[in-house]
C-alpha cells in the first residue's frame, strides 16, 4: 500500500512515493498531456519516456479501437493531419495501416499495451476515451471491456484514471471501481451527458474556469484538473484557483 499526498492509502504495484491517488492532492498533480509534446510527438512512447524522466505524477494518453480492433494510442479520429490527402476514418482502418503512420521521427502509433509496458510502474496514468458523439451504448461496452482487460494484465487498476467527456461512456468503469474524469470544457460541441455516479475528477478548461468553480466542484467531492496549463502565467493562475492537478506538454517545467 501507498501512501497519498492526502493521507489515505491506495493500491499498488509500486512502493516509489511517486505514486499517487487520484483524489483532492496539493500540490497539484503534474499531468503530462500525451506526454512531453512540447519536445516529442504527442501519444508516442518517446514522449512518455520523456514525461517520465521530466518527473510527471501522470500521463494523460488517447485510446480507441482501430478498424481491427484493437485498441491504440491515438487522438485523431482520421488520418487528415497526416497529409497526402487521406482522409481514412481510424475506426474503419486496420492496425496494419495504422501502423504505417509517422508521428514523427519515426514514432509509431502505439497500442495500449505497449503504451503501459513503456509507462514506468510509479507513474498514473489517465486514459482518454476518444468516442464519436454517434457511439452507442454497445460501442461503449465493447472499449470498456477491453481497455478493462488491458489495465488488468498491466496490474495498473490502481494507478489508472477513464475520462471522456461522456458521462455514459465512464459508467461501465465506474461499476469495476476504477477512478472516472468527466472533461467539461467552457464552450462544448455538445453538451456532455453526465455519469450516473459522481466523478473522481472534473477536468476543466483553464479558459472559463475561476475559484467558485472550483469550489462547487470540491464541495461536490470531485477533484479538480485543469487544462491546458503550458505557460508560467497558466501554472500561477492553475495555482491560485487551488486546482489539484494541471495537465500540461512540458512536464518538466511545471515541474
Amino acid at each position: 500500500m501507498t501512501p497519498s499526498r492526502m493521507g489515505m492509502v491506495v493500491p499498488s504495484t509500486s512502493t516509489s512515493p511517486r505514486l499517487q491517488s487520484w483524489g483532492r492532492a496539493w500540490p497539484p498533480l503534474v499531468i503530462a498531456e500525451r506526454g512531453a509534446t512540447a519536445n516529442a510527438p504527442e501519444n508516442s512512447l518517446r514522449a512518455f519516456a520523456a514525461a517520465t524522466t521530466d518527473g510527471t505524477d501522470a500521463i494523460l494518453l488517447d485510446v480507441m479501437r482501430c478498424g481491427t480492433g484493437e485498441v491504440v494510442v491515438f487522438r485523431e479520429h482520421t488520418l487528415a493531419k497526416f497529409g497526402g490527402g487521406r482522409w481514412d476514418d481510424i475506426a474503419a482502418t486496420p492496425l496494419a495501416t495504422v501502423r504505417d503512420i509517422d508521428l514523427g521521427g519515426g514514432e509509431k502509433v502505439p497500442l495500449l499495451a505497449e503504451a503501459f509496458d513503456a509507462i514506468a510502474a510509479d507513474v498514473m496514468v489517465d486514459l482518454r476515451l476518444r468516442l464519436r458523439p454517434t457511439a452507442s451504448s454497445e460501442d461503449h461496452a465493447e472499449l470498456a471491456m477491453i481497455v478493462l482487460s488491458i489495465v488488468t494484465r498491466a496490474r495498473a487498476s490502481a494507478r489508472v484514471l477513464i475520462s471522456s467527456d461522456d458521462g455514459a461512456a465512464l459508467a461501465p468503469f465506474a461499476a469495476c471501481g476504477l477512478a472516472t474524469a468527466l472533461v467539461v470544457p467552457t464552450m462544448p460541441i455538445r453538451v456532455p451527458r453526465r455519469p450516473p455516479r459522481e466523478p473522481s475528477v472534473v477536468q476543466l478548461e483553464l479558459n472559463g474556469t475561476d475559484g467558485a468553480a472550483v469550489r462547487q466542484w470540491h464541495a461536490r467531492g470531485a477533484a479538480v484538473h485543469l487544462w491546458p496549463v503550458h505557460t508560467t502565467s497558466q501554472l500561477v493562475l492553475a495555482w491560485s484557483l487551488r486546482v489539484d492537478g494541471v495537465i500540461t506538454n512540458d512536464p518538466g517545467s511545471a515541474r
